[in-house]
């Protein structure tokens, strides 16, 4: 009974030690929100390529030729971050992970906002220094802090 006892108890150890979730680190968080930031990107991008014959005739091919540059390369980060983060993810306490991710839609929100009110191209800038935004958005589109 006793060897039973412990095998029992060796069992339930072991698997409550697979179970447990360790927090995320800095690059976890930020590969998070970079994550929801690349989604956005593509998002906003995707119905201007749908309909390239009106923004190529309304902005010119070369304004066409950067979006579908930009949707591109936020594709390719897109994939990058999520090759990164699915092995880690089932280790991970997903709650700051999701934190992580709903950040960047607020920051978006407070970004407009602010633009909004804005004039010149000077203004524009500032909010997005003054909210922290161009900062995060920097380090989203140089992933050099992805270990691979």
């Amino acid at each position: 009974m006793k060897k039973y006892l412990f095998l029992l108890l060796t069992l339930l150890s072991v698997f409550s030690a697979h179970a447990q979730k360790y927090p995320p680190n800095s690059v976890d968080l930020r590969a998070s929100y970079c994550v929801a930031f690349h989604k956005n990107v593509v998002g906003e991008n995707f119905p201007l390529l749908a309909d390239a014959k009106k923004y190529t005739d309304l902005y010119g091919a070369d304004w066409y030729e950067a979006i579908k540059s930009s949707t591109a390369s936020s594709e390719n980060d897109l994939s990058r971050l999520q090759s990164y983060m699915l092995p880690r993810i089932k280790f991970l306490d997903a709650e700051a992970l999701i934190l992580a991710a709903q950040q960047f839609p607020k920051d978006h929100k407070f970004l407009k906002l602010c633009q909004s009110k804005c004039n010149d191209l000077e203004c524009v800038n500032q909010c997005a220094i003054s909210t922290g935004y161009k900062e995060r958005a920097t380090s989203c589109m140089n992933l050099s802090w992805i270990p691979f």
